[in-house]
């Protein structure tokens, strides 16, 4: 019998239909590999670009001139490490108080995990010697507390534990950094009653407002920043669970033309919280009553428990006559300098307990901040030694 070549036997069409399946396959397997090697190219150039530039350069907005008692060398190594704990973003959530910083470990910046709360690290206390007491202390604040910029041994609760020391030498003086970035006095509030209910509690406890006070209230902003990040989350994770909106295919941000995307739109601002915004009225009587009620809270919380309390009005760039200030709040100075005319003349009537302003320690000083708002060494050493001498002479 002869052979049959069923390919020569198929119907006219079917050949062309089976030629052209053929070039088809060909041009999408051959457009799947470019396509997959176009996006491996992408993304290895983005992590050689991050690593040539990282995304947050903190470092270059330091005035290296500013530091007066920490070398030019450590310095600099210090300004890297807040570089690299930028660049892997420097918060996570809290339950409390909706974010905090995230634990980090470098030669002069640490924040240690904390369980309820994370912590920067501050100068070892020195051994309890015989005769002496344990004195412990929080330090609440913003950035400023926190010590941005500065190494672990120069913010100022590693300032202040030196200085109360050298006044109370009957005392082992212990300062824990509690300070948070953004935080103003409604989070601290939070954030002090959630620790004093774990852990040892304190003797002494010291705020240290202002700045995020005259910023935050004025514009309308009473909650957290992130809020509104933390609201589309919870969103979307109630869409894909009980709605079942959600997308089965989704692109992550590691995806490479997400990371493009990203990388051109550039590092946008910190969020200001849109859907909570509620512009007052009168912004000047809101910040001064919203400062007001949180720290009559905290003073009357802290005098149930016998602990002694310090509320500090801190210095601030827009108020005073500050030679070597940058310009800080331009469009809110006259809002901030309202905010602490009330404020300095309460705190020096002395008809408000517990209360003290800062606001003119760094009169004079030469180099006082080590970016547009945070202090530098000289600057938290001044603001430290101020705090020292007004409870060390109530101790």
């Amino acid at each position: 019998m002869q052979a049959h070549d069923d390919g020569a036997m198929a119907p006219p069409r079917l050949r062309q239909l089976s030629t052209w399946y053929a070039r088809l396959a060909i041009i999408a397997l051959n457009t799947l590999v470019l396509l997959a090697l176009g996006l491996a190219v992408i993304d290895a150039g983005l992590d050689l670009q991050g690593r040539l530039h990282p995304p947050v350069v903190y470092s270059r907005l330091l005035h290296l001139d500013s530091y007066r008692l920490v070398s030019r060398e450590v310095a600099r190594a210090t300004g890297e490490e807040y570089d690299r704990m930028g660049s892997y973003q420097s918060f996570e959530y809290n339950p409390w108080t909706g974010f905090m910083h995230r634990a980090f470990s470098g030669r002069y910046l640490n924040v240690d995990a904390g369980g309820l709360y994370n912590i920067r690290r501050s100068t070892p206390a020195e051994p309890l010697r015989e005769g002496q007491r344990d004195l412990l202390v929080w330090a609440f604040g913003g950035s400023t507390m926190f010590g941005w910029g500065m190494p672990d041994s120069f913010t100022i609760p590693s300032l202040l534990q030196r200085e109360l020391s050298d006044r109370l030498p009957l005392r082992r003086v212990r300062v824990l950094n509690c300070g948070q970035a953004y935080y103003f006095s409604s989070q601290e509030l939070a954030q002090y009653v959630a620790m004093l209910r774990v852990g040892e509690r304190p003797q002494i406890v010291i705020f240290l407002d202002g700045l995020n006070e005259t910023v935050r209230v004025p514009e309308g902003c009473e909650v957290p920043y992130f809020s509104d990040t933390a609201y589309r989350g919870w969103e979307e994770q109630r869409q894909e669970r009980y709605l079942h909106t959600g997308s089965w295919l989704r692109l992550t941000g590691n995806f490479p033309l997400n990371r493009l995307r990203q990388h051109f739109a550039g590092t946008k601002d910190t969020p200001r919280d849109s859907r909570y915004i509620v512009p007052p009225g009168e912004p000047v009587n809101r910040t001064v009553e919203n400062y007001r009620c949180n720290r009559d809270l905290i003073v009357a919380i802290s005098a149930r428990l016998g602990i002694d309390v310090y509320c500090f009005l801190q210095p601030l760039t827009a108020y005073g006559d500050y030679a070597h200030s940058p310009a800080q709040l331009l469009n809110g100075a006259d809002i901030a300098r309202a905010v602490y005319d009330t404020l300095v003349g309460e705190a020096r009537s002395g008809r408000t307990p517990h209360f003290y302003t800062l606001h003119d320690v760094l009169f004079e000083l030469e180099a006082p901040y080590v970016d547009s708002s945070h202090y530098s060494d000289t600057g938290s050493t001044r603001v430290a030694a101020a705090m020292a001498t007004i409870i060390a002479g109530q101790q």
